[in-house]
């Protein structure tokens, strides 16, 4: 897993509630097999909408 610098220097300056030990964190989290997308949407109010969305992939032969 990757996560550019300047995306955790911009984490850490906006949002005081998620410290540099949570970011540590996220790759010990992920779960092996899942992928997960992440939007990037605003609500009317200007605050993030977070959805974290699990896909359900079937392969048919």
């Amino acid at each position: 897993m990757y996560i550019d610098a300047s995306k955790i220097r911009k984490i850490l300056k906006n949002y005081p509630e998620i410290t540099y030990d949570i970011l540590k964190r996220i790759p010990k989290e992920t779960v092996a097999g899942r992928q997960v997308i992440i939007l990037n949407l605003k609500g009317i109010n200007g605050l993030n909408v977070i959805a974290p969305v699990q896909l359900d992939v079937k392969k048919v032969i």
